[in-house]
């Protein structure tokens, strides 16, 4: 596990890049030790002031996976919580993600169950809503909507389990996919590329836990070292096939868009 990377620290927030097996935020009253909003609210204690979108949480706009390293945005006031919130409102936080698959060998809806019937092809943009699933509720599943509506054949009875984006279904866009080694340049942080080696690049505005994971995984490529949805190991790298490498969002003082990447 690596330490936290502060990328910029401004008077209205900061942007840090998480190493992935630390969680984002308590996962419980009084579990604040080793999480990312506990390492920031040592050097920048105001933050535990701040009313955010979930108690405990002070300024942590959105939270990361545990098995997921990359940017992650916390805001310093009041003011530019309640700003950032009015845009992420609005789709205008974005945020960009690297994913590694080994491809449709590990297809989950034939090997993990609880699946709809997956798309025939790689789709430009995947879209449902989701409920939880499994021993604690620990994974997700995505649920298929028909006419609109908020219930699904063989989903939780009642429909109050199924999580929608206001409404409407979550979305993660696939920005571009490259296939095999040759697709991965040599400044990438995966390591060691193996033969059939698939490569994501995808974006979210507003998302649900475990989407992305969820929703490769039900196209037929579930990232790798990715056991909750069928992923297979990869090599020597020990960390899930996933990089949260770019955020934007308009700056909460100037209305400015402040685009971030991983270095």
């Amino acid at each position: 596990m690596g330490e936290p990377i502060l990328i910029d620290v401004t008077e209205t927030y900061l942007v840090i890049n998480k190493p992935p097996k630390v969680h984002s935020v308590p996962l419980r009253e009084g579990g604040g030790e080793g999480t990312l909003l506990q390492w920031a609210a040592d050097r920048f204690p105001e933050i535990l002031d701040i009313t955010g979108q979930n108690p405990r949480e002070g300024g942590m706009f959105h939270r990361l996976d545990y098995e997921t390293g990359g940017l992650v945005l916390i805001a310093r006031t009041q003011a530019a919580m309640n700003a950032l919130r009015r845009a992420q409102g609005e789709g205008r936080f974005v945020k960009e993600y690297e994913a590694l698959s080994l491809g449709e060998r590990d297809s989950p809806p034939a090997a993990l169950p609880g699946f709809p019937r997956r798309p025939l092809a790689l789709p430009g943009c995947i879209e449902s809503a989701f409920r939880p699933y499994g021993p604690g509720r620990k994974a997700v599943r995505p649920v298929l909507l028909e006419g609109g509506g908020t219930k699904s054949p063989g989903g939780p009875k009642g429909g109050s389990e199924i999580a929608l984006d206001r409404g409407k279904p979550y979305r993660t866009e696939i920005l571009s996919v490259i296939r095999d080694t040759a697709g991965v340049p040599a400044d990438s942080p995966w390591e060691s590329p193996e033969e059939g080696l698939v490569r994501f690049s995808l974006r979210i505005c507003r998302g649900f836990r475990h989407q992305i994971r969820c929703h490769l995984a039900w196209t037929g490529f579930p990232l790798v070292n990715d056991g909750v949805y069928g992923g297979a190991p990869y090599g020597a790298y020990p960390f899930l096939g996933l990089l949260a490498c770019r955020i934007s969002f308009p700056d909460p003082v100037t209305g400015a868009t402040r685009p971030y990447r991983i270095p």
